[in-house]
């Protein structure tokens, strides 16, 4: 059976490349007038083909030039759309000098280390009392316990802080992807000083509170910890509930997709609901059952915070609904693009989302690919096709967007196929009883059998991943560059071109030829990260190291009460933690890290282990520090103190 050609040239391409190339654009800086210029020059370049295509021949022969001005129209509304929604600058004597802010709760997330509350300023006060407003301002609030609600407009005092990348850290781009999500600042918040102004209620808000109490249902059931977390991960979208180790096992075996809300949930979600709407059908009413699923569909989509990726498939299932009310032939290729394009007229910004960009990549590598690959037939062999198209899907999607998620997370998953196996069959069926559980709690009569159940699946899940991964790797290390992923995607969207758009060689040896350059270039970027780098961390409470070695980061904590020695390859580094009377270590160490209870000359301490660098832990009070720096100082020995100058980085 021949698969159904998909079109390439939607209706809807053009429109999404040139609001990509507009909102690209205006981050180097492009504003408003550009953006008009653009449209003004669109509108000139319609009205000059139009004059010049009176015959029909004439506009036959410039059909494919109405194309420019079709693209240099969204250009324009691409910067000025990213341009109004451009993160406003305050001034940094503006900055230094602020004492009060006010401002609207746009969300709150409730972490372990406090809350994080995401505000949108209306105005900050400086120390003489001047109030300056502001606009596109979002701030990034921490505090122990915020005693108010989303869409509450708070008064607190504050000092606003530019969003930096952490020295104690390796990762080096966190401000740049607060940036391009419109937040520049932070603010440390105390809860007894806000003072809630008032309530402007909004659709946001209101759908805010009814996750939270959808979240705190889940938490009030009798499941185990951790199978509330991963309830609360899947169905409201929420992975911060989800521990670390999870995260990562769920990343290492290739499913980390079934905690983020994509495709697969609000698909599992809508065939419940058109499963339970099916009485319509039988009595003629059809049109009702999709009528109220697609308005389910969206509820679920608010609820679950609108995330990108979530509004992309509510999207798609909505225009194939359309399509099935008005008997039209539904295009999945243009529904992709026209519910990109949506999320981009209403935020530009999204193109940098990491959930939107992997949705995407991998929903057309399932239209483009998986039908052609599939050469079971379906009328003749219906449960093998099935079968097929589940195998067919996993490998497509993760070889289309392999180099995407190296990039962002540093690994390759090389159990992606047993562990999809394994996992996606069971998913549909476990939000379904989890669904069922949920609501008879809601009644007050718990089916206490299907809480065991969902226990014991999901200790099952996690046990076969780790029984999977055990003794051997279940995912490989890997950096590569952008130019890999740019070589890699283009390559991709060449071989679609070439099975979709008449399989021309050319086509075929162009995109042989960038998925070759892309794996070459792999290994030279991973040379360049394969050194083992560390930072000494300035932190008050005891001696901490951050060992990166390739994409793996660890935390090494030194022996409190004691003397003790660790080597990061080549540095040899010494950690002393007691007064060091009778202690007898080889000399020469690259680094002697000095904490309170060592009460130690720095005399002695030069003595006995000659340290290229004397590091000053905070833990040391602020007067013993300055003794100990001059005393270096005179001494002629290298000092470092970590609270004055920061960690010590080796990279």
């Amino acid at each position: 059976m021949e698969p159904v050609k998909v079109r390439l040239n939607a209706p809807m391409l053009i429109p999404v490349a040139g609001l990509v190339a507009g909102t690209l654009i205006a981050i180097q800086g492009a504003g408003f007038l550009i953006g008009a210029v653009c449209i003004l020059l669109a509108i000139i370049l319609y009205e000059l083909l139009g004059g010049y295509s009176n015959s029909p021949t004439k506009a036959f022969r410039l059909n494919k030039w109405h194309y420019s001005w079709v693209a240099m129209l969204f250009i324009g509304a691409g910067i000025i759309a990213a341009d109004l929604r451009r993160p406003a600058e305050i001034p940094d004597d503006r900055l230094q000098n602020t004492v009060m802010a006010h401002g609207h709760i746009a969300g709150i997330e409730h972490r372990t280390s406090g809350d994080r509350v995401t505000l949108d300023l209306t105005a900050i006060m400086d120390t003489a009392g001047r109030v300056y407003p502001l606009k596109n301002v979002r701030v990034l609030g921490y505090a122990d316990d915020v005693n108010a609600g989303v869409d509450d407009n708070i008064i607190f005092p504050c000092r606003l802080q530019r969003i930096v990348n952490s020295a104690n850290s390796f990762d080096t781009g966190y401000a740049r992807r607060l940036a391009r999500q419109g937040v520049l600042y932070s603010a440390d918040m105390v809860s007894d000083s806000l003072r809630v102004t008032g309530h402007s209620a909004t659709v946001s808000g209101f759908f805010h509170d009814l996750r939270d109490r959808f979240v705190a249902s889940i938490e009030n059931t009798m499941l185990a910890k951790d199978t509330q977390r991963f309830l609360i991960t899947v169905l409201a979208g929420d992975k911060s509930f989800l521990d670390p180790d999870r995260r990562e096992l769920f990343a290492d075996a290739g499913i980390s997709h079934i905690l983020a809300l994509s495709g697969l949930h609000v698909s599992i979600i809508a065939g419940i609901l058109l499963w339970l709407l099916f009485p319509f059908n039988i009595v003629g009413l059809y049109q009702w059952r999709y009528a109220i699923a697609v308005p389910a569909i969206w509820l679920y989509a608010f609820i679950t915070g609108l995330s990108p990726s979530t509004v992309r498939a509510a999207g798609m299932m909505t225009v194939m609904i359309a399509c099935l009310l008005i008997e039209r032939k539904n295009s999945p290729w243009n529904s992709l693009l026209l519910a990109t394009f949506l999320i981009l007229v209403f935020n530009p910004y999204y193109i940098f989302d990491i959930g939107l960009q992997l949705s995407f990549l991998c929903v057309a590598s399932l239209i483009f690919f998986a039908p052609y690959l599939n050469t079971v037939d379906h009328h003749s062999h219906p449960l093998l096709y099935t079968v097929a198209a589940f195998l067919l899907a996993s490998l497509c999607t993760t070889m289309a967007s392999w180099a995407l998620s190296a990039y962002y997370f540093g690994i390759f998953p090389l159990l992606f196929i047993p562990a999809n196996i394994v996992a996606l069959p069971l998913l549909p069926i476990y939000i379904v009883l989890a669904l069922i559980y949920l609501l008879s709690c809601v009644c007050g009569y718990p089916f206490h059998f299907l809480g065991t159940t969902l226990d014991f699946m999901y200790h099952g899940l996690t046990r076969s991943l780790e029984w999977m991964g055990n003794g051997s790797a279940t995912a490989l290390n890997l950096n590569v560059s952008w130019i890999t992923v740019a070589l890699w995607i283009g390559a991709v969207a060449m071989l679609a071109i070439w099975l979709h758009a008449g399989k021309k060689k050319s086509i075929l040896a162009a995109a042989s030829a960038m998925a070759v350059a892309a794996i070459v270039l792999i290994p030279f970027h991973a040379d360049a990260d394969s050194d083992q780098k560390f930072i000494l961390q300035s932190r008050p409470d005891n001696v901490q190291i951050l060992v990166k070695n390739c994409n793996d980061i660890n935390t090494l904590r030194m022996a409190t009460n004691t003397v003790s020695e660790t080597r990061i390859g080549n540095t040899r580094i010494i950690s002393a933690d007691c007064p060091i009377s009778g202690v007898t270590f080889a000399k020469g160490c690259d680094y002697l890290i000095v904490t309170r209870s060592c009460t130690d000359d720095v005399s002695v301490l030069d003595s006995i282990f000659k340290p290229r660098v004397l590091v000053i832990h905070p833990s040391v009070r602020r007067d013993r520090e300055q003794q100990m720096l001059h005393h270096a100082d005179s001494l002629g020995i290298a000092v470092h103190s970590l609270r004055l100058d920061g960690p010590i980085r080796k990279e």
